[in-house]
């Protein structure tokens, strides 16, 4: 429906929509239509969480409502009223992503381009739960260990793979799960991920400091400040930040 409406709309014309808040995400399935918008000049965009979508529309959900002017993009920002409320002129083209609150901090996190970013290790298939190489109980053949979550208490669960030369192990790294995580250090690398997990790689030296960070009440409202689907830690969002992100914090 937001192709079809500039299809009809006017030159000049102005549209107003609400719908999910998947477009402001780094990429993914929305990014042609993220891409679509911010081709036209956004003059005004709201951001609501799932208690707001609770109260307009009875579900548990994000979503977004603007107004586009049907022109090509020009300099002229946007007036953006974020999830807690306050309102701030933006640049929407500054960033690969458009977080929910705490625009100018969140930036201050992403790589400039000549700046070295975040590795982070992600695999639906190499160690995936559905697959030949992996099973649910450790066996002589199924004995390398893949995180399968990790708990708010720290503690991980693991299922079993008969290979461990498809990525991820031999690598220090920092490892969390989906939703409501904790995170374990992994530094030297005997762990695999599943495709429930994911990691930021970096020195056994600086790991300590990452995790600190990491499980910060300061950093973890950061990120999910940055979760405009699901409420989960965006992994791709981290990826896009420097690779010593965490030094603003320590």
């Amino acid at each position: 429906f937001v192709y079809k409406s500039f299809e009809i709309l006017n030159d000049e014309g102005y549209l107003t929509l609400v719908h999910p808040s998947g477009w402001r995400n780094v990429d993914g399935r929305f990014t042609e239509i993220r891409d679509l918008l911010l081709s036209k000049q956004m003059e005004y965009l709201q951001i609501h969480n799932e208690k707001d979508g609770l109260q307009t529309f009875g579900a548990n959900t994000r979503y977004d409502w603007y107004i586009v002017k049907n022109i090509a993009k020009k300099n002229k920002k946007t007036v953006v009223r974020f999830e807690d409320g306050i309102q701030n002129n933006i640049n929407l083209s500054k960033l690969p992503f458009i977080p929910n609150h705490s625009y100018n901090k969140i930036a201050s996190l992403v790589a400039e381009p000549e700046q070295e970013s975040v590795t982070v290790l992600y695999s639906r298939s190499f160690y995936g739960t559905d697959k030949e190489n992996v099973n649910k109980i450790k066996t002589k053949k199924f004995k390398y260990p893949v995180v399968y979550t990790v708990n708010r208490s720290n503690t991980p669960t693991f299922y079993w793979s008969s290979k461990n030369d498809l990525g991820h192990f031999g690598v220090p790294k920092l490892i969390w799960g989906n939703g409501a995580t904790g995170a374990i250090i992994d530094d030297t690398g005997k762990y695999g991920l599943t495709q429930f997990t994911y990691a930021i790689v970096d020195t056994k030296e600086n790991l300590k400091n990452i995790e600190k960070v990491f499980l910060s009440k300061e950093f973890q409202s950061l990120i999910f400040g940055c979760s405009v689907g699901q409420q989960s830690i965006n992994y791709k969002i981290i990826s896009t930040f420097r690779k010593d992100f965490w030094k603003e914090f320590v």
